[in-house]
């Protein structure tokens, strides 16, 4: 069975745009516009829903066309931005995934946007081709492991749902195929605008409209997680505003911390809510154990009232920082990698070791 959009819109974890009234949230839309012998064809590239602090009920958008030569073509790429109360996120993605174009969304639900505006980018239309990715948590942005996608904030985790275009080549396609250059233009302009990488960890997010909730940011993209050191680097402490998750009454704090890629400390706490908006626990840690971390993982479950298993509500982990023993084994593989390189160089006529793979697998 397939994910629908009224299956991410009833998404507890995604909760922050569609069930709590009186809210705002941001709609940022980056449109490609083409020049072509038929007259001008808008592109929809990457969208992002996401919880914001303040409503205007309206569009915005650069007042300038920056049209630039792309190969055979002229193209630019506007962002246009939608401040919007929460309680019309439904309704608007319904509208958009049906395939309502900007003009008439905006008179349907009474949205500003002005004649300049209109001329611009009231034509363009959400693709009606399209399927539903459903919610992921996402490491944040500076976490060590950088493996698939991750949160577009740096010390945050964000919960990420997507409505996708299902043919995204056609977002690089003209007339003349696959176009690379078209390509190189869209990488370069959505890296200047988001600051994140479309031309390698970010590839995917193309043509994508991504549903985005951070829950240890407050709508100003103030922190509410802290995790520090305490007692002398002995103990770390982990706190938690719960400001974006008030449905749990407890939470389950697993903390690791990691050397040289493997566990060296893993402990969970068990925390009550309790009658403030914060949690707070210690891990006390082995001595000397700061000064072999390598990185630090925090996920952190709630648990509603009645409720049996606990839900995933954020996760965190900081950047890779090199150790001692990291930093030598990182130098040991380097002399090993050298040595078995020269040694497997007929032109230095020494003999491959027989079992040099099996010696590299052993020795860390």
């Amino acid at each position: 069975m397939t994910t629908e959009l009224k299956d991410l819109m009833k998404d507890a974890r995604l909760a922050r745009l569609f069930f709590m009234p009186g809210r705002a949230w941001a709609l940022q839309i980056w449109i490609a516009q083409i020049q072509t012998d038929d007259g001008l064809e808008n592109r929809f590239v990457y969208g992002r829903l996401l919880p914001y602090s303040f409503s205007l009920g309206g569009w915005s958008a650069s007042s300038d066309d920056k049209f630039e030569a792309v190969g055979d073509w002229r193209a630019q790429v506007i962002r246009a931005i939608l401040y919007i109360d929460s309680d019309h996120a439904g309704e608007l993605l319904g509208k958009l995934s049906k395939g309502d174009n900007i003009k008439e969304i905006s008179r349907s639900l009474d949205l500003k946007l002005s004649d300049s505006l209109e001329m611009r980018i009231g034509t363009f239309s959400f693709s009606d081709s399209y399927v539903c990715r459903p919610a992921a948590l996402l490491l944040n942005r500076d976490a060590h492991e950088h493996l698939g996608p991750q949160s577009p904030h740096g010390s945050a985790s964000a919960f990420s749902a997507a409505i996708t275009t299902v043919d995204k080549e056609q977002l690089f396609t003209t007339a003349r195929g696959l176009d690379q250059e078209m390509a190189r233009f869209l990488v370069k302009r959505m890296n200047a605008d988001t600051g994140l990488d479309f031309s390698s960890k970010d590839a995917a997010r193309f043509g994508d409209l991504e549903l985005l909730v951070f829950p240890t940011l407050d709508d100003h993209e103030r922190e509410l997680l802290d995790v520090s050191w305490a007692d002398g680097r002995k103990a770390l402490v982990v706190k938690l505003n719960l400001t974006q998750l008030p449905s749990f009454s407890k939470f389950f704090v697993h903390t690791q911390i990691m050397n040289d890629a493997q566990r060296i400390f893993s402990s969970i706490a068990s925390v009550d809510k309790g009658a403030t908006d914060v949690i707070e626990c210690t891990f006390e840690l082995p001595d000397g154990y700061w000064d072999i971390a390598d990185s630090v993982e925090i996920e952190i479950h709630g648990l509603k009232d009645g409720a049996f298993a606990a839900t995933s509500c954020c996760t965190f982990q900081t950047g890779r920082r090199k150790s001692l023993a990291t930093d030598t084994n990182f130098h040991l593989q380097a002399l090993l990698s050298y040595f078995f390189s020269v040694a497997s160089n007929p032109a230095t006529g020494l003999e491959s070791p027989r079992n040099n793979r099996r010696i590299g697998a052993t020795i860390h």
